[in-house]
């Protein structure tokens, strides 16, 4: 018997309930990645039908009917096979980024300047995305802290998600000892997919969620890893806490080119401390965990897991989330503590 005894999931292709049943996979990865959603539709009904770009809104219905779905996207590519139809979707940001979106070029004569990376992304959108339809709501949008200049940003035929995403992570006050870094998300508010940057939550603040083995925590699974606790700035060496594995260096794509700074590593050292810190507090685990709640928790969220184990019992954050939607299932997965790797971070 499924755990989820009032789940009623629906599927609704470009305004219309689709009546045949369905399963769903939504993977929402976090880091900014672009949430994807694999559909499978039975029948052969919607085989000769044009579907690319079309709308799709997963509602979940966990208990009650839902007024928001927990999926919007477009179709990118459909499959018919025999007795079914599949469907891969994307969310909104797809208009934005990837072979299919509008490419910018930030030159001497053509460009942002004077413009914050909040302004030009909601102006982009105004103008190149949303005619004729809001594909991407700015309504929730703000700037970060502290406001990104565009100022002598330039780039040739770029991609305007990967040159948002870049610029993203560099709105970080220097006087944090621990910097909180921004993420891009979308947020539905039940007409549209609104774009957002997500400031981290700090782990001190109220749990959304409770989990544990008596109380819908189904599997947990991690692995330790060892931690960073040296740089060398030039001839300066950077250290913080034990090394209970070893010297292990600092490696992260929050701090500048290192190297820049071999003749004045002063100049640096808050900013290298200070990541060896977050470091050492935020990325120490990646807690892979199954549950029978939480269904609606979203990623930057935070989770306290109440178990015996003194290694991950305490708050962590949501990082990324799975479903299974469909034949009478709704299983959720999430990812708690550290970023998972993205292609970017691979290549």
């Amino acid at each position: 018997m499924s755990r989820n005894t009032y789940c009623s999931p629906s599927l609704v292709l470009d305004n219309k309930e689709i009546e045949d049943g369905f399963t769903a996979s939504i993977d929402m990865r976090g880091n900014s990645t672009i949430t994807t959603c694999k559909i499978t539709v039975n029948g052969n009904d919607l085989k000769d039908y044009k579907l690319f770009n079309k709308e799709v809104k997963v509602y979940m219905n966990l208990g009650s009917i839902d007024s928001v779905p927990i999926f919007r996207g477009y179709i990118k590519t459909v499959s018919p096979s025999v007795g079914k139809v599949g469907l891969s979707c994307l969310d909104a940001r797809t208009f934005i980024h990837g072979g299919d979106s509008l490419k910018v070029t930030l030159s001497d004569s053509s460009n942002y300047d004077g413009y914050t990376l909040t302004q030009f992304l909601t102006k982009w959108i105004k103008d190149k995305v949303n005619i004729g339809k809001t594909y991407i709501g700015t309504d929730m949008i703000r700037e970060t802290d502290p406001p990104l200049s565009m100022f002598a940003m330039r780039s040739e035929n770029a991609d305007v998600y990967d040159i948002v995403k870049k610029g993203v992570v560099q709105a970080r006050r220097e006087e944090d000892i621990i910097p909180q870094s921004y993420e891009i998300v979308m947020v539905d508010d039940g007409n549209k997919s609104n774009i957002c940057f997500l400031k981290e939550k700090s782990l001190k603040a109220p749990p959304s969620l409770r989990l544990g083995y008596d109380d819908g925590l189904v599997n947990v699974s991690y692995k330790k890893e060892p931690l960073p606790n040296y740089a060398i700035v030039g001839e300066a060496r950077y250290e913080i806490g034990n090394k209970p594995n070893g010297p292990i260096a600092l490696k992260s794509k929050y701090l500048p080119n290192l190297s820049d700074y071999s003749e004045s590593p002063a100049n640096v050292a808050q900013s290298v401390l200070s990541e060896l810190e977050r470091q050492r507090v935020y990325n120490a685990k990646k807690i892979n965990i199954e549950t029978s709640k939480g269904h609606y928790v979203a990623i930057g969220d935070t989770v306290f897991l109440d178990v015996d184990d003194p290694d991950i019992r305490g708050v962590h954050k949501v990082t990324s989330k799975k479903l299974a939607i469909g034949s009478s299932k709704m299983n959720v997965n999430l990812t708690l503590n550290k970023r998972i790797e993205t292609l970017d971070d691979i290549f």
